[in-house]
């Protein structure tokens, strides 16, 4: 069992408003401790996490081969496409940080 750390700002609480919680350290002290714990979302994971596998028929998408959503095909579709697009967006501010992105939804849509 874990705690997390008591210097955490998520130290004392029992619920989380998301069902993820990242941690940067494990740590054994006088017991065993997370530290750097953050609160995460799927919809997160699914944007920044590892490799993605669709499975359009079987309503699935799974994370990193072992994390598993219900999703459907067209929101499936659609998270693939908004990963593609950050991940370009990542890789041109790192080759040029003085270039300046504007983001636009359009219908529901990243364009």
């Amino acid at each position: 069992m874990v705690s997390l750390h008591p210097s955490s700002v998520l130290a004392g609480q029992t619920t989380f408003a998301q069902p993820f919680l990242l941690f940067h350290e494990k740590v054994k002290t006088s017991a065993v401790y997370v530290r750097d714990a953050s609160v995460v979302s799927p919809f997160a994971l699914l944007l920044f996490g590892g490799k993605v596998n669709v499975e359009h028929l079987k309503g699935e998408v799974t994370l990193d081969n072992w994390l598993k959503f219900s999703v459907s095909a067209l929101n499936a579709a659609m998270i693939l496409k908004m990963r593609e697009k950050l991940m370009a967006c990542m890789e041109k501010k790192t080759s040029d940080p003085k270039c300046v992105f504007f983001l636009f939804f359009l219908r529901g849509h990243l364009v």
